[in-house]
């Protein structure tokens, strides 16, 4: 702490006049105490700016003297405190002449001098006062010369130093590391264009492709379904007609019972499998199931009331409430009685063999899950899309429904995209280069071991994660666009093969459904590695804010507090948790979630 450096010069005054007053032990007495009394009135005033701690612990008048032993004595002791007094006044009003105060107490490892004040005239009990109070300071060029710092106490200063300033400089490479991720995200994932196709298609299900006709008016659609016989009504009077258009649709009856002849489309017509205008359905609707063939009794603890029930048990207890995890995907062992409606049939044929699947019981109670499914193509946007309606059937006799629209772009890298990933890439190339020179430089200076001393720490761990979960990132974008490229190629093979035999037709179809499948389900899972990345960059962020005294406000705040923090966390799951089994125990069995 720096001393006050204004006022003291009129107790400097006071005191050389004291000192000069050596020929009357009682006016030198006087004298002094008039010395002492001003330099404190000038340490006062100008300490009460610095603030109070200082002002306490620089007050230089309360040395108390004794001047009853004798006139001679008395002068000797009022000489050597005033010049003892003026040469430390010159110490705190002339910082430039020794350097920057410190206290004593800051700095352990200094070791007492007599030689640092000169005391020799005074008496013993004078002598110790002042010094007490003079050795309480200390100037940093004292330090310097005549104490030094141990090793083990600036060596590591020097070096969180060094780690601050590498990071307040890292801090514009971490922004640009932020910033070129949004981009490849935002340039990569294009979720304006993903949506509007899935919620046009899912929309225009939903809306249009409705059963249950009364007065010439459907009144139910997808989400009214809750038995089998609702199954096949939507999908033979709201879904075949809403997807399979094989005529121009006029917007008045009249109009439509004049329909000409290029109104109907024939079987090849590009107009086949159009939906919503821009999408192209290809191949038509697969419908499969899941089913559970394994139990065939009931439980054997109860015998008697498996007679009173009079019918077996079919089992298949999965999907009492279904988690979106298991409404995405239907693993392919499970996958059964699989069914497609090609889209260039003629309608009459496609529902006569939607009613043959109804004839056969294609939906029995063994049954747990019906998957409707519409591939789509929109060149417009340039995206695959898989159109997944879900059926679920519990046990407990409810059916749970779901539409869950998956999609995947047909050219991943771009001109647009490609400037973004190359910033990226290379940010990610210059953390393990920087990060590599550091482990050199450690190797050379310290060896192995003081590799694993010095580098092996919590920040250099998370540089080297963030490098590898940049890099898985690029690795499955990559491997995306080869899952992309496959699907494509499939998609020309398909439009060759409907120039073909049908047999031809209906396998290129089955594997153009595989490949999209697997390239919509992949899509999915990159997203999840890239939504939880930015987990990694924050913490980046933090290690730069952690620099800057301004920024790190909040981050210091949250670790000093972070054992309260965990102490209210505790509080609170243990509170929150009791609750929550008031509410399952009274209202869990009358909420469908």
């Amino acid at each position: 702490r720096s001393p006050p450096e204004k006022d003291p010069e009129r107790g400097r005054s006071a005191l050389s006049v004291g000192a000069s007053n050596r020929g009357s032990a009682k006016r030198g007495a006087t004298d002094f105490q008039r010395g002492m009394e001003g330099a404190s009135v000038g340490l006062e005033s100008a300490s009460s700016a610095a603030g109070s701690n200082l002002r306490n612990s620089l007050r230089l008048g309360h040395f108390e003297l004794s001047v009853a032993a004798g006139a001679r004595r008395a002068a000797n002791s009022v000489a050597s405190a005033a010049r003892i007094s003026v040469e430390l006044m010159d110490d705190l009003v002339n910082p430039e002449r020794q350097g920057r105060l410190l206290e004593r107490r800051l700095l352990p490892w200094l070791k007492e001098k007599e030689s640092d004040f000169r005391a020799n005239s005074f008496d013993d009990d004078t002598k110790a006062k002042a010094q007490a109070q003079a050795q309480a300071w200390i100037s940093t060029d004292k330090v310097v010369t005549d104490y030094g710092v141990p090793r083990d106490i600036f060596v590591p200063y020097v070096e969180r130093e060094r780690e601050q300033s590498d990071s307040c400089k890292r801090m514009p490479f971490a922004l640009l590391l932020v910033a070129a991720y949004i981009f490849v995200v935002v340039e990569h994932d294009k979720a304006p264009e993903v949506n509007a196709v899935e919620d046009s298609i899912g929309e225009d299900v939903l809306t249009r492709a409705k059963f249950a006709v009364v007065e010439d008016k459907a009144w139910k659609n997808f989400n009214d379904i809750n038995s089998y016989l609702d199954f096949y009504s939507w999908l033979t009077m709201g879904l075949v007609p809403t997807v399979f258009k094989q005529e121009f649709e006029w917007s008045r009856p009249e109009l439509q019972e004049e329909s000409r002849p290029e109104d109907f489309y024939p079987v090849n017509s590009s107009m086949r499998g159009v939906y919503v205008y821009y999408n192209r359905i290809i191949g038509g609707i697969r419908i499969s199931q899941e089913r559970d063939e394994t139990v065939t009794g009931c439980r054997e603890w109860a015998p008697g009331l498996q007679e009173a029930y009079g019918m077996p048990c079919v089992g298949g207890q999965t999907y009492e409430q279904p988690e979106m995890s298991e409404m995405r995907f239907t693993p392919a062992p499970k996958e059964s009685r699989v069914t497609w409606l090609y889209i260039q049939k003629d309608i009459d044929v496609i529902n006569s063999e939607v009613l043959q699947m109804e004839l056969d019981s294609w939906l029995d109670k063994r049954t747990q899950k019906i998957q409707v499914s519409l591939p789509v193509y929109n060149a417009e946007y340039g995206i695959h899309t898989l159109i997944r309606m879900n059926l679920f059937f519990s046990r407990g006799g409810h059916i749970w429904k779901v539409i869950i629209p998956m999609s995947v772009f047909d050219e991943f890298f771009t001109a647009q995209t490609l400037q973004y990933d190359i910033v990226f890439c290379f940010c990610l190339l210059w953390m393990i280069f920087t990060q590599s020179l550091k482990i050199v430089g450690t190797l050379r200076r310290k060896g192995c071991i003081g590799l694993i001393r010095e580098y092996l720490n919590f920040w250099n761990a998370l540089d080297w994660f963030s490098v590898l979960g940049g890099g898985a990132v690029i690795m499955m974008l990559g491997y995306l666009q080869k899952f992309i490229s496959e699907l494509n190629g499939q998609a020309e093979v398909l439009h060759e093969a409907k120039k073909g035999d049908e047999i031809g037709y209906k396998l290129a179809v089955d594997d153009y459904y595989t490949m999209l499948e697997a390239a919509v389900n992949y899509n999915h899972w990159v997203r999840h590695v890239m939504a939880g990345f930015p987990l990694i960059i924050i913490s980046l962020l933090f290690k730069s804010f952690a620099a800057q005294p301004r920024l790190a406000i909040v981050t210091r705040s949250l670790g000093r507090a972070s054992i309260d923090l965990g102490h209210f966390l505790i509080v609170f799951t243990s509170i929150f948790g009791i609750y929550s089994i008031f509410a399952v125990v009274l209202y869990g069995v009358g909420i469908e979630e």
